[in-house]
Parts: structure tokens; C-alpha cells; sequence
């Protein structure tokens, strides 16, 4: 193993203990409520855990983007290592709904179906502002967020200035932030914003294959 990987290696192994932490968060709220409140305002594990995975994919994904140097490879390496489990977990919520053992969001029947699906299968739903199947994977929304920011920076091989660009969008944030509606995102524009996503990903997609390894 390269001292680089060793490198990743050990920051990536920071993703068990924030995933034990998101755990014991979920858990200590479910089952032990009078006990967590009183553990939570110490310290919010949820938040730690989260940020942590955040943090990491911060590293990790544009250092193993530059390393390979190949955008097919990266989406392709996204897709095997998160759509499978989220297949299952989602099926497996829509299974336990059905026999009456896990509550589902009622936004789920007042949007679109095809939309909701949509949404929740390409772990976009936080963004088209759907409601989630399984309300937890609001953070791969995220994900898909900045894995969309680093290919696009890639492709147009622009990641010498994410430094630059990652502070000029932090300081915009703050003022769009106090102006944009909360809810911008609903009823005739939910076409618009599936669209305006997938063009998105298409325009990268082709980017990349036009670019080649």
C-alpha cells in the first residue's frame, strides 16, 4: 500500500466511529428518549457522526477523483457502492409499510409518483424537495450534491480553484440563504427541477465520456 493510500486509509476508517455515533443517536432517541436528552445536550452524536462523514468524503472524494482520473470510473465505483443497499433498504421500508410497521411520510401520496421515485432512487430527493422514503437518507442528497460539484470541477478541470470556488459558495450561501423562499421547489416546478437535475448529470456524464480515462 502506497503512503497515500495509507493516508485515505485511515481517514476513511473515521467513518466507523461517526457511524456508531449516528447509531447510538437514532437508537438513544428511539429506545431511551428520558436518558438521551439529558446525553444530548453534552453532545449531539447525530450532528458529530454526520459532519465527520461530511468531513471525510471532503477529502477522500476529490483525492480519489485526481488519483484514478476517470469520471466513468468514479460514478460507476458511486453507484455499485450506494445504490444496492439503498435499493434494499428502501424495499424493505416499503415492505414494513405495508404490513403497518413502519410509518411513511403523507407527502409521499401528495407529490408525483413517478417524481417521488425518481427522487428517492437516485438519492435526490432533499434536492427536488420530496419527501424521503426513509427519512435518515436526507444526508446522501448531500453526498450526491457535492459528488455533482467535484465532477463538474473535474470535468472542466477546474479543481485547482475548489478552494477558491468552496469559500466564494460558502459566502454566497449566507445571503441566499436569508432571500430565497424556503420552499421554492413545488407543484409546477417539480417537472422543472427533475429536469433541470438530470441535465445536470447528463452534462457531466457526457463530459466525462467525451474525456475519456
Amino acid at each position: 500500500m502506497s503512503p497515500a493510500s495509507t493516508r485515505l486509509a485511515w481517514l476513511d476508517a473515521l467513518r466507523g466511529p461517526a457511524a456508531l455515533a449516528v447509531t447510538l443517536h437514532h437508537a438513544g432517541w428511539t429506545y431511551a428518549p428520558a436518558l438521551w436528552v439529558v446525553v444530548d445536550r453534552r453532545i449531539d452524536l447525530g450532528t458529530w457522526g454526520v459532519f465527520v462523514f461530511f468531513l471525510v468524503s471532503g477529502y477522500i472524494i476529490p483525492a480519489s477523483l485526481e488519483r484514478h482520473g476517470d469520471l466513468r470510473a468514479f460514478w460507476t465505483g458511486r453507484a455499485f457502492r450506494l445504490l444496492p443497499l439503498l435499493l434494499v433498504a428502501i424495499g424493505l421500508a416499503l415492505l414494513l409499510a405495508a404490513a403497518g410497521l413502519f410509518p411513511l411520510d403523507p407527502g409521499l401520496g401528495e407529490r408525483p409518483a413517478p417524481l417521488v421515485a425518481l427522487g428517492n432512487l437516485t438519492m435526490s430527493q432533499e434536492l427536488l424537495n420530496l419527501p424521503p422514503v426513509i427519512g435518515v437518507t436526507w444526508t446522501l442528497s448531500y453526498e450526491l450534491a457535492f459528488y455533482l460539484i467535484c465532477a463538474a470541477l473535474y470535468a472542466t478541470r477546474q479543481s485547482h480553484r475548489s478552494a477558491g470556488i468552496a469559500v466564494g459558495l460558502a459566502l454566497a450561501a449566507v445571503p441566499l440563504g436569508l432571500l430565497l423562499p424556503g420552499a421554492t421547489i413545488n407543484g409546477g416546478a417539480d417537472l422543472a427541477a427533475a429536469l433541470l437535475a438530470l441535465a445536470v448529470v447528463a452534462a457531466v456524464l457526457v463530459t466525462a465520456l467525451g474525456r475519456g480515462p
